[in-house]
């Protein structure tokens, strides 16, 4: 069976936009487990979204597996941080001053 350009092409940008789902779901707990800054999460999570949607209606019907991706890294943004704050006179008492 012969492979075209067109099917390859298709092929590389599915690979790639699972890629980006991947990463936007990773940095999505990142920001809700960690101290990190939320707003690259929600980029991330809208943009493979938008990708996956693009993906969807101009190249292939694959595109609905990046969109789910984005979904739920969007969810996960959206999720309450699972940090606790920062208590200065608590760090202090454990330091020993």
């Amino acid at each position: 069976m012969l492979v075209t350009p067109q099917q390859q092409m298709v092929f590389f940008t599915f690979l790639s936009f699972m890629a980006l789902g991947a990463g936007s779901i990773v940095i999505s707990l990142l920001s809700v487990y960690g101290r990190g800054n939320r707003s690259f999460a929600f980029i991330m999570a809208i943009s493979s979204i938008a990708l996956g949607l693009f993906m969807y209606f101009q190249l292939d019907q694959l595109g609905w597996i990046p969109t789910a991706l984005g979904v739920i890294a969007l969810i996960v943004a959206f999720l309450p941080s699972r940090r606790e704050p920062y208590d200065e006179d608590a760090e202090l008492d454990r330091q020993g001053f």
